[in-house]
């Protein structure tokens, strides 16, 4: 899996994140700056195109749809409830262009 970011910063903060989120939560990661060989961690995070192997699921933690999403399997997009605007852009841009959509909605409000 890629999980995409909106800059390199944000991929170290979630790099980070991931390290230092639970011990019984670990999650086998790697970050990627673009360059160097491909990982074989289960996840990439980065701001940047993924390397060519990877193309099972992407998770898009961006505002804007990334050119390299539609050689993944599937896509995951979140969106930000305090800040509705870019995911319904996204979803536009999706169904648009007729992929097949699921949504599910987490939490309560």
């Amino acid at each position: 899996m890629y999980l995409y970011t909106a800059d390199e910063e944000r991929a170290r903060q979630l790099d980070n994140q991931l390290w230092t989120f639970s011990q019984g939560s670990f999650v086998a990661h790697e970050l990627w700056l673009g360059q160097g060989d491909s990982s074989q961690a289960p996840a990439l995070i980065g701001a940047v195109e993924p390397p060519e192997d990877h193309h099972a699921v992407l998770i898009n933690l961006a505002e804007d749809v990334p050119a390299f999403f539609s050689r993944y399997e599937r896509v995951l997009e979140l969106v930000d409830g305090s800040n509705p605007l870019p995911g319904r852009k996204r979803y536009q841009f999706y169904k648009d262009r007729g992929y097949p959509l699921d949504t599910h909605k987490i939490g309560s409000r």
